[in-house]
C-alpha cells in the first residue's frame, strides 16, 4: 500500500537525509533568487527549496556514498530485478516501513510530454496514487509497494530530466538512504553502521559495487532511449 505525507515530516525522520537534502538546495537556491524578478518569484523560490534550515555540516560530512548496480544488461529486465534485490535485502534487515522523498518540492511525475511505455505507466501508478498531476509531497511505502516504487523511480530517474534530479527512498530507522541515477545505478548515503559488512550483504542480494566513473550500459550510442529533456535546461 501506498499513502501520503507531508515532506516535512519525512524528512525530520532522517536527520542525515534532511541534511544532504539541505546542502543540495543551498548549492541551487542562490543563483534562482538572483534571477528571480519579483517578491511573489522569491517566495515561490523559496517554497521550492523548504529544507535550507536543517543543513548540518557535520552530519553531511559523516555520510559515505557508494554506488551499487545489477549486471543484467536487458533494460526491461533490469529494475525488475535491482527492485528485487532491494525487497529482499530489505525484508532481510527487518525493515517494513519506507519514505519517499524529491530534494526539492516538486512533482516527481514530471513531464506528460511522453509517450514512452514505461514512463506512461509509471506516471499512471503515481497518478492513482496522487490523482494529481502536482502532487510534491513525499510518499509513504509498505514491504510489497516499496518494489514498485524502485521500478518508479528508476523510469523517472531514467527518462524524465523535468523530473527531480533526486528522488530519495529510505526504510523507516534505517542509516541510509538510497537514490537511484538517470545509468540506473543505486546510490546508498551511508551516514553509520559497518560500510563493509552492507556492501557484502547487498552483493548476498545480487548487487555489484560500481567502480569509477558511471555511464550507460543500455545502449551502444550512450544515449538513453526514451530520455525527455527539459527544454529549460
Amino acid at each position: 500500500m501506498v499513502s501520503l505525507a507531508e515532506r516535512r515530516f519525512v524528512l525530520q525522520q532522517h536527520m542525515p537525509l534532511a541534511s544532504y537534502v539541505a546542502m543540495l538546495q543551498g548549492y541551487m537556491i542562490e543563483d534562482e533568487l538572483e534571477f528571480a524578478e519579483s517578491e511573489a518569484e522569491k517566495r515561490e523560490i523559496m517554497n521550492i527549496y523548504d529544507a535550507i534550515s536543517y543543513r548540518e555540516k557535520e552530519v553531511v560530512d559523516k555520510i559515505t556514498e557508494k554506488i551499487f548496480y545489477h549486471l543484467e544488461d536487458n533494460i526491461l529486465l533490469y529494475p525488475l530485478l535491482i527492485s528485487s534485490c532491494l525487497h529482499n535485502f530489505f525484508v532481510y534487515q527487518g525493515f517494513t516501513s519506507f519514505y519517499a522523498v524529491a530534494h526539492v518540492r516538486k512533482t516527481i511525475i514530471g513531464t506528460t510530454k511522453t509517450d514512452y511505455a514505461p514512463v506512461q505507466a509509471t506516471r499512471q501508478a503515481l497518478l492513482d496514487v496522487t490523482a494529481s498531476n502536482n502532487y510534491d509531497e513525499a510518499y509513504v511505502l509498505d514491504t510489497m509497494s516499496v518494489k514498485d516504487m524502485v521500478q518508479h523511480l528508476f523510469w523517472i530517474a531514467r527518462c524524465d530530466a523535468s523530473a527531480p534530479e533526486y528522488i530519495f527512498l529510505y526504510p523507516k530507522d534505517a542509516y541510509y538512504f538510497i537514490s537511484i541515477c538517470k545509468y540506473g545505478n543505486i546510490h546508498f548515503y551511508i551516514s553509520g553502521g559497518n560500510k563493509s559488512v552492507l556492501s557484502s550483504e547487498l552483493k548476498s542480494f545480487g548487487l555489484q559495487e560500481w567502480q569509477g566513473r558511471e555511464y550507460e550500459r543500455f545502449s551502444n550510442s550512450g544515449g538513453i532511449e526514451g530520455r525527455f529533456t527539459n527544454p529549460e535546461e
